[in-house]
């Protein structure tokens, strides 16, 4: 506009800009050749290499330390922490949960997968207990890694445990498409523990275990599913002691054979993952927290509504259940 002879005040006018914002722009552009702003110095960084490499070094070694953490340890502000924690990737990430593995845990795990290599699973009862715990709501953790790092290497994985809180207790089965039955276990009565001077629960045993699992719902559900598919139907039991001494008894004499199972591998069963579904179903009911009784009830109806296609949506990964415990080795998978 300039060009075409227009004076300052006239640009002004028609560009609604300040006269000395036309100004400033021609000067530059007569002096640069350019009207862009020039480019300003700022603030050097301050993100040396030695500071670079003192803030990764203690990331790295405290990987569960959140950046404020870091930056006492270290005693660079925490923008500065978090700025070249993001340069090199680093986020502060969910940690996973998974259990302990001890060695004989992993080479069982290897031997499952060998055993197991390429067969059926319609043949498969698999069975559970979860603990739902009145009032509680998973939290989440967050560790720090970089994206391509294996978020289940032990140094990452946040152990699961159990509080003290009121629970109840539930037992489940299911096939490879189809929900079985559950119910709530009752467990024996607490006693006074006299050193302690203070009640205790007790907890499930083989003989409750036998009485209210495998004489009832089991026996017959596997009755049920043995005459579906018209062959012998095994049934996956972890190694707790409930299913042990008495049960293993009973068990042999009502004629269910029992599968071996890897201890410590709620990935290798895949009603796992519906206890996570039930949980959240669970607290979607309105007052299912309220009190134990509504707890159980939840609990109760939210499985009513497990449907073959939830049951399905994991059991249909067995085989790549398998073939990921082989490529890790024996250890803990994102299953």
């Amino acid at each position: 506009m300039k060009e075409d002879g227009h004076s300052v005040r006239k640009i002004s006018s028609r560009l609604s800009l300040p006269k000395s914002t036309i100004q400033n722009t021609l000067r530059r552009f007569e002096t640069r050749g350019t009207a862009a702003s020039a480019s300003r110095s700022g603030r050097p960084t301050v993100d040396t290499p030695r500071t670079t490499r003192r803030i990764l070094r203690n990331i790295n070694t405290n990987q569960w330390d959140t950046w404020s953490m870091v930056s006492r340890h270290t005693g660079y502000p925490e923008h500065q922490v978090q700025r070249v924690a993001k340069k090199h990737g680093i986020y502060r990430r969910i940690a996973r949960t998974a259990p302990h593995l001890s060695e004989r845990n992993i080479k069982d795990r290897q031997q499952w997968c060998e055993i197991n290599e390429g067969r059926s699973w319609k043949d498969q009862i698999w069975t559970d207990e979860t603990i739902i715990e009145l009032g509680k709501h998973q939290g989440i953790a967050r560790v720090s890694r970089t994206a391509d790092q294996d978020p289940y290497s032990p140094n990452l994985v946040q152990k699961s445990h159990r509080s003290g809180q009121d629970k109840i207790m539930l037992w489940g089965c299911i096939t490879a498409n189809k929900r079985g039955p559950a119910i709530i276990l009752e467990m024996p009565n607490p006693y006074y523990d006299e050193k302690r001077k203070r009640w205790k629960n007790r907890g499930l045993d083989a003989n409750a275990y036998t009485s209210q699992v495998l004489e009832g719902p089991l026996q017959d559900f596997w009755e049920e599913v043995t005459e579906e598919v018209g062959k012998e139907v095994w049934v996956m039991e972890d190694g707790a002691p409930p299913h042990q001494g008495r049960a293993k008894k009973v068990r042999r004499e009502l004629g269910i054979p029992s599968a071996f199972h890897p201890g410590n591998s709620p990935d290798l069963n895949p009603i796992e993952p519906l206890w996570d579904v039930l949980k959240r179903r669970i607290w979607d009911i309105p007052g299912s927290h309220n009190s134990l009784s509504n707890l159980r009830a939840a609990a109760l109806q939210a499985w009513s509504e497990i449907t073959t296609e939830d049951v399905v949506r994991h059991t249909k990964h067995m085989d790549d259940r398998l073939e990921e415990v082989k490529s890790r080795k024996g250890r803990q998978t994102r299953y």
